[in-house]
């Protein structure tokens, strides 16, 4: 389903006018108004917003996750990588499905 800005514009403001917390049940939480199917169908675009960031994980472990994988990605003989380097190869690590689009990317100017 492709949609505009203006299907967008037109969904923020019945969001807005409808009021949301009207739709909260006793003792819910904003999370959990999101997965009712009522707001879903209603809120179809707003929807997919909402999971998207209320959805973030309570814990550190995937932030330490990472962090590890940094350094075990540079060691001595890799230590003078420069940062996009560092950041392609951290990136890449993490998400492998992106490879073989990776090698299109445009390089970032280099200063002299």
């Amino acid at each position: 389903m492709a949609s505009t800005k203006s299907d967008t514009a037109k969904e923020q403001y019945k969001y807005m006018v409808d009021n949301m917390l009207l739709f909260l049940a006793e003792g819910e939480h904003i999370g959990q108004l999101w997965v009712r199917e009522d707001i879903k169908s209603k809120f179809s675009l707003l929807h997919r917003v909402a999971m998207a960031f209320l959805c973030i994980d309570p814990t550190s472990a995937e932030s330490e996750r990472n962090f590890s994988s940094a350094g075990r990605l540079i060691d001595d003989l890799r230590c003078s990588l420069n940062t996009w380097k560092v950041e392609a190869k951290i990136f890449l690590h993490k998400n492998p499905m992106h490879i073989d689009g990776f090698k299109d990317m445009p390089k970032p100017k280099t200063t002299t």
